[in-house]
């Protein structure tokens, strides 16, 4: 039980980059502009990466919110 849950954790992961990754390029390939300026290959990874942090801290939160 405890590998399906790797399993599914790891899927889930996986997911998300390559999900980010292809949007990232569609945009990059679409030209779209935010601001001004079109999508960077740093710009797409700096959002992946702070949402995959943001959603780790949110998962990590729970332990503190029991205290309060």
């Amino acid at each position: 039980m405890v590998s399906f849950g790797f399993a599914l954790l790891f899927g889930v992961i996986y997911f998300f980059y390559a999900y980010s990754l292809y949007m990232g390029g569609l945009l990059r390939w679409k030209e779209v502009k935010e601001n001004g300026e079109l999508y960077s290959g740093g710009k797409v990874i700096a959002i992946m990466f702070c949402i995959m942090f943001g959603a780790m801290s949110m998962g990590g939160l729970g332990p503190a919110m029991t205290a309060i």
